[in-house]
């Protein structure tokens, strides 16, 4: 019976993992299309006063979703790794807490004034 509740374990941690990914990749995707059209619609907003500010092209559309995809994932994995270490880390609560924290806080440094 132990041998049956240690590998029913380490398929729900896989499954874990999984889903970690799973919540870092549309977060990221997400996010960097919300922040992308931030940045084209602030830009086109305010032209006069983003002068002296960096203005963004349409290539913003697909180079913004995947550096967050590639950062999301990351922490996703980071997640994930401490669990397999920690058994009384929540790899899921943790990681959906820094994925909402970080897009929030992305979408409003867009206007940079934050």
């Amino acid at each position: 019976m132990v041998v049956i509740d240690q590998t029913d374990r380490r398929v729900a941690t896989r499954s874990d993992t999984g889903s970690l990914l799973v919540m870092g990749v549309g977060s990221g995707i997400a996010t960097g299309f919300i922040e992308a059209a931030g940045l084209l619609f602030f830009q086109r907003l305010n032209w006069a006063r983003w002068g002296p500010m960096v203005h963004v092209s349409k290539e913003i559309f697909w180079i913004s979703p995947i550096v967050d995809l590639i950062f999301f994932l990351s922490l996703a994995l980071i997640c994930a790794l401490v669990a397999r270490f920690l058994a009384r880390f929540p790899p899921v609560r943790a990681l959906v807490f820094l994925l909402a924290f970080l897009s929030v806080y992305d979408w409003l440094t867009v206007t940079g004034r934050l």
